[in-house]
């Protein structure tokens, strides 16, 4: 486009020196007007243009005028024009062109009109309204969508930033990015359509956010009932030999410091006792687990039954029991505990579920029941002779009864007695 103009220029200018009469040139290409280049720097003509009339600013860009270019940092009318992006480009009407004859060929121009009363201007309003060409909404310094030169403000600033915005437009799928832009809402992003982030949720990409979430390590809720430390206190608990090498371990001290939320457990197994801190509702709780499991581990050691104790399986419904005997004169028995029938007997009568035949053996000589409040299954004793769980003598129906678990021994004699340890029933329980 500029060597055409030069081109036009000089052939212009040497039909004038021979004497042709005056034709004033053909209008410059689209992207020359008055000399001057959208880049922001003047074209360089070929000859000495012609003076030309630059019509005053619109009143709304005169400097210091209110919602004008007053507020921004520089001024395209103070000490000669600033093409720059956020220059104002004069409206020349190269249409009709006006000639003297005293002179050389002159052009002017009409003043611009008047900014209109909203802004975008509605479809139906005259094509004369006052239109910046370079009004974009993805923001300056990175070149608009209608032009390149912007108005009312200084390069690089955001429309956000000016409180100038226009409708949100459909983003093409190739333009759609992954993450917000964090300074975007705070109209603090400097590089407008250039910015590797979306400028709302209009440019995001389907499912990003969604890919976003799934990639981020699952959490877990954290308690907080350990933090309080009013009447924060210790209190010691005192172990069975026997039991330290199966209780005391990291494992049963981490799951008792969740379960009672006590803020500290220590272990001190050579004087097999349990130290523990925290408030006295937590102290309490603590104490009492460590009791029931400390008890029930009388009558058969495991880490599992511990865990019942610490923290019972409350989702269990039933409970399929089967007594393999010990002894060949004995019969094999299964039955199931449900929520309907949660208990069954063994004795010598007829109407017991488990009915047993010995010189020893009372009618009802034990209660076997179903707790699923406590996610496990008791023994009680009713006989008047006894009944032993792994050896061990269970206590009188008054005193509680006993946790009865998978692989133990329930025998109806003394097991010191001839031919008393076996004279009962292997136990296997399954829990569903």
């Amino acid at each position: 486009a500029h060597s055409r103009w030069c081109a036009l220029g000089h052939a212009w200018a040497g039909a004038i020196m021979d004497g042709a009469a005056p034709t004033p040139p053909p209008p410059p290409p689209p992207m020359v007007q008055a000399g001057w280049l959208f880049s922001g720097r003047p074209a360089a003509p070929a000859v000495v243009a012609p003076p030309m009339e630059v019509p005053p600013p619109p009143p709304a860009l005169q400097p210091g005028a209110s919602g004008g270019m007053g507020g921004l940092p520089f001024s395209p009318w103070a000490g000669g024009l600033d093409f720059g992006e956020g220059a104002w480009p004069p409206q020349v009407d190269w249409s009709t062109p006006a000639f003297s004859s005293a002179g050389p060929p002159h052009r002017s121009a009409p003043a611009p009109t008047s900014p209109p009363s909203e802004w975008p201007p509605s479809a139906a309003a005259p094509v004369d309204e006052w239109a910046p060409p370079g009004w974009a909404s993805g923001g300056l310094g990175g070149g608009g969508a209608l032009g390149a030169s912007s108005i009312g403000a200084s390069p690089g600033l955001p429309l956000a930033k000016t409180g100038i915005l226009g409708p949100q437009v459909a983003c093409a799928p190739a333009l759609k990015k992954r993450k917000l832009c964090i300074h975007f809402d705070a109209g603090a992003c400097l590089r407008g359509v250039e910015c590797n982030f979306a400028h709302g949720p209009h440019e995001l990409m389907v499912g990003s956010m969604d890919a976003d979430y799934a990639k981020r390590p699952k959490t877990t809720s954290i308690d907080f009932a350990g933090l309080d430390h009013s009447g924060r206190a210790s209190r010691s608990f005192n172990v069975p030999k026997p039991q330290v090498s199966i209780l005391m371990t990291d494992a049963l001290r981490d799951l008792l410091s969740e379960v009672t939320g006590v803020s500290e457990v220590q272990w001190d197994r050579e004087r097999a006792r349990a130290v523990l801190v925290g408030n006295p509702a937590q102290l309490d709780k603590a104490t009492g687990l460590l009791q029931r499991a400390t008890v029930h581990c009388q009558w058969g050691l495991s880490e599992q039954k511990i865990r019942s104790v610490f923290r019972p399986r409350t989702d269990y419904r039933s409970a399929r029991l089967r007594f393999s005997p010990m002894s060949p004169a004995m019969k094999e028995c299964t039955t199931s505990l449900t929520e309907g029938r949660p208990q069954m007997s063994i004795g010598s009568e007829a109407s017991n579920t488990l009915r047993i035949k010995g010189a020893t053996v009372s009618r009802t000589h034990a209660v076997v029941e179903l707790e699923q409040r406590k996610g496990a299954v008791y023994v009680c004793d009713m006989s008047t002779n006894g009944t032993f769980l792994n050896g061990r003598r269970l206590p009188p129906k008054a005193s509680g009864k006993v946790m009865l678990s998978h692989g133990d021994e329930l025998l109806f004699q003394d097991p010191t007695a001839p031919g008393g340890h076996e004279f009962g029933y292997m136990v296997n329980i399954e829990m569903s």
